[in-house]
């Protein structure tokens, strides 16, 4: 049985993209305005082809991420490979790809048709998508309500949520990171919730240490305990994603959070997953483990 935590107490943490807002769902919405961009250089055809490259690219991916690991995942491994490809100064700097980075999916889709995208057509391509994201960003059913829940009790909020690996291509077509660069970006657009009534104490973001490594959730550990000006209680912290491996792992099996929530669109009802760790696809359904 898992353990209840006390409103008084609790401290709250959230991953955002799919698990506040749809993200995935507006990629698809978004990249009409890769589209848009394209279209003016390339003409509707060439447009349209390599914009649906980067939807398969990109769904792909998300597939995998919420995926059966035990599943094909051949052509996810093979983009993969060609991320690995592009960003060789990213993994020489920092150790590992920035696999979410819209610039680079683009680069293989066009790659791909054999279409040429130079560095300002890539850029402006990717923030007119990142713009269209940001516009369509509306609350998960459950959402606005838990958040009222939550500020009635007075608890503080935190949102914890990766990169969106803004990178730039070199004159050798590779791609660069600079963690400020990419940081700056995001937090324009998840401060940018607040308008829709998702407020929050403190952001944390995962430029340049990401999901799911340690230093992203201990910065994040971090920011909470300077916004709270004490030490962190672990048995009364709650973090909220929707994967188990990217979100929730590493609060649960390294850190010992009183309680771990995985977000599944369309899960009827809440289902207790194991100690501490539970599934829900209403995620105002966590009220019934708090006391």
């Amino acid at each position: 049985m898992t353990r209840k935590i006390n409103w008084s107490d609790a401290v709250f943490f959230f991953d955002v993209d799919d698990t506040l807002i749809e993200t995935a769902k507006n990629s698809i919405i978004a990249s009409q305005g890769i589209f848009n961009t394209l279209k003016k250089e390339l003409g509707k055809e060439k447009a349209k082809s390599v914009t649906e490259r980067f939807r398969y690219i990109f769904n792909t991916l998300a597939n995998q991420h919420w995926a059966n690991q035990d599943q094909d995942h051949s052509e996810y491994d093979s983009i993969i490979d060609e991320i690995n490809k592009f960003q060789k100064p990213v993994v020489e700097k920092y150790g590992n790809i920035r696999k979410w980075s819209r610039e680079v999916f683009l680069k293989i889709a066009s790659d791909d048709l054999s279409i040429h995208l130079n560095p300002e057509l890539i850029y402006e391509s990717i923030n007119n998508y990142w713009e269209m994201v940001s516009d369509n960003s509306t609350p998960i059913e459950g959402v606005l309500n838990l958040f009222k829940k939550i500020k009635s009790h007075n608890r503080p909020i935190y949102f914890v949520t990766g990169s969106d690996a803004r990178l730039k291509m070199n004159s050798q077509e590779l791609f660069d990171y600079d963690p400020k660069y990419s940081e700056q970006f995001k937090a324009k657009r998840i401060n940018a919730l607040k308008n829709k009534g998702l407020f929050f104490n403190a952001l944390s973001i995962g430029d340049p240490e990401d999901k799911p490594h340690l230093d992203f959730f201990e910065k994040a550990v971090t920011i909470a305990e300077k916004d709270l000006g004490h030490k962190l209680d672990y048995k009364n912290s709650i973090m909220f994603g929707d994967s188990y491996v990217a979100d929730l792992q590493i609060p649960r099996e390294k850190m010992n959070f009183g309680l771990v929530v995985l977000f599944k669109k369309g899960q009827e009802k809440p289902i207790e997953e194991a100690e501490s760790y539970i599934s829900l696809g209403n995620i105002y359904s966590v009220t019934d483990y708090l006391i």
